[in-house]
Order: structure tokens, then C-alpha cells, then sequence
């Protein structure tokens, strides 16, 4: 690799975001059934998970998630933006405060930035 190569290398700032996976075990609670997507006694005998739709030109849904503010550490960040995306009234639990994954991707070409940064570090609360 030539020397401008490494640099350029170096240079490459992924943003430090955090995403957090909720899911809601079974239940045994009798509530009447429905198949509205937003109750959370839907489908009482399976787990679920919570995703959100994300504004894009196609459907796009992933598990809340959002940039890491200085200072926060991932898990304050993932409940955070939970509770920007979602509202402050869900009742959370975390199992634990540390990552249980990370995966990095590059921002499409045409996503405009107001950083330096060419892609996001995710880390899974």
C-alpha cells in the first residue's frame, strides 16, 4: 500500500452510533387477540421483536438506533434513541449493558454528511 493509500486509510472516521434490540418473550396474559402491529399482546405465544420504519425512498425497517453523543456510553445512547424514536413511555429492562455485536458499514455516496465521517460502527445493545 503506498503512503497516500495509508493515509488516506487512517483518515477513514466511522460514527460511533448505537442500536438497541428489543423483543418481547411470550406471554401468558389473556388479552384479546388482534393483529394490530403496534399492540404488544399480538401473537401472545411468539416472540417478537420491535422494529421501527426508517424515512427512506424504499421501506426500510431495523431495530432503533442512532448516533452516540460524547460523553454517552452505548447502552445511554441506544436508550436514548429508543426513547426519541419510540416514546418515553415504553418500559425497558436491559439484561445487560454490554454490546452483544458490532458491524460497520460505508454511507451510500449520495448520503450527505455534516462530519468527516464515511460510515457507521454500530454496536447492539
Amino acid at each position: 500500500m503506498s503512503r497516500g493509500a495509508a493515509t488516506q486509510q487512517m483518515e477513514r472516521v466511522y460514527r460511533a452510533v448505537s442500536s438497541i434490540v428489543l423483543r418481547r418473550l411470550p406471554i401468558k396474559e389473556a388479552k384479546p387477540c388482534t393483529s394490530d402491529v403496534k399492540d404488544i399482546f399480538r401473537r401472545p405465544s411468539e416472540t417478537l421483536y420491535l422494529l421501527v420504519k426508517k424515512p427512506r425512498k424504499h421501506h426500510a425497517y431495523q431495530f432503533p438506533q442512532g448516533g452516540q453523543d460524547p460523553g454517552e456510553t452505548p447502552s445511554e445512547a441506544a436508550l436514548r434513541e429508543l426513547r426519541e424514536e419510540c416514546g418515553s413511555n415504553l418500559k425497558v429492562k436491559l439484561l445487560d449493558e454490554s454490546p452483544i455485536g458490532a458491524y460497520q458499514y460505508e454511507f451510500p455516496l449520495d448520503f450527505k454528511r455534516w462530519d468527516n465521517s464515511v460510515g457507521a460502527k454500530v454496536m447492539i445493545i
